[in-house]
């Protein structure tokens, strides 16, 4: 847009004239140091306009590449099934046989059972028991001893001993009143106390022999007194030969 400007230009007379106007259409015709004179102040701001409405979604950017595939796992050892297979005789902690079984934990076994459905004690196993008798008797008192599992044979009278508190150990009888053992083909008569009663001979007599002779029988054996006083008792032991 032109701006029209009109200047009084200074030292000229005018007579009964119109002063000549001049038109200006660019602020290059203008002086600068007038120029910044004709700049006028900034107005008061406007008021803030409403806000603008959300913009549209961008594009999507572009894919990023695939990382690399991780290296392949070594194979896996083969699994072990389980198997199992019978065996006679000793084995591990098996006396009479069993079963071994194998898989990847290792091997373990099941033992048979001991046999005694036989019904005789097995060969080296032990079995004990107590025994006891109360009442003054005269004459002879037998106080019996029976073992819950036969023997596979009698024991004879070398075989069979009374152990007395404080006296040596006999031969295969090396336990107490408290803790009863025999060596195998022994029974071993441990006394706790008998009073004042007497032993009649070696003291154990076989019941199972016609003239109930000195040893054991297959089924246990007399504790038998010539004279008994007081209270008597004790424990034993028979291990099978």
């Amino acid at each position: 847009m032109a701006v029209l400007l009109v200047f009084a230009l200074p030292g000229v007379a005018f007579a009964g004239t119109q002063a000549k106007k001049i038109l200006i259409t660019s602020t290059k015709q203008i002086s600068p140091s007038v120029l910044k004179k004709l700049k006028g102040a900034n107005g008061t701001p406007g008021a803030q306009g409403p806000s603008g409405g959300a913009g549209s979604i961008g594009p999507a950017g572009p894919a990023g590449s695939a990382g690399k595939e991780g290296a392949k796992g070594t194979n896996g050892e083969n699994g072990i099934s389980v198997t199992s297979k019978e065996f006679a005789g000793k084995k591990e902690k098996c006396e009479v046989g069993g079963s071994e079984f194998k898989s990847s934990s290792g091997t373990t076994y099941a033992c048979n059972g001991s046999p005694w459905t036989v019904g005789t004690l097995p060969s080296k196993k032990t079995e004990t028991g107590t025994w006891s008798f109360g009442g003054g008797v005269t004459g002879f008192l037998p106080v019996p001893i029976s073992f819950p599992i036969p023997l596979g044979a009698p024991l004879d009278g070398t075989h069979v001993h009374v152990v007395k508190e404080g006296e040596t150990a006999p031969e295969g009888c090396v336990g107490t009143y408290e803790a009863p053992t025999a060596e195998p083909g022994y029974l071993c008569v441990y006394v706790g106390t008998m009073g004042t009663s007497e032993l009649f001979k070696n003291g154990l007599e076989n019941p199972e022999t016609p003239g109930i002779d000195p040893g054991a029988g297959t089924t246990g054996a007399l504790l038998v007194f010539k004279e008994s006083g007081g209270v008597g008792f004790g424990t034993w032991a028979v291990t099978a030969p």
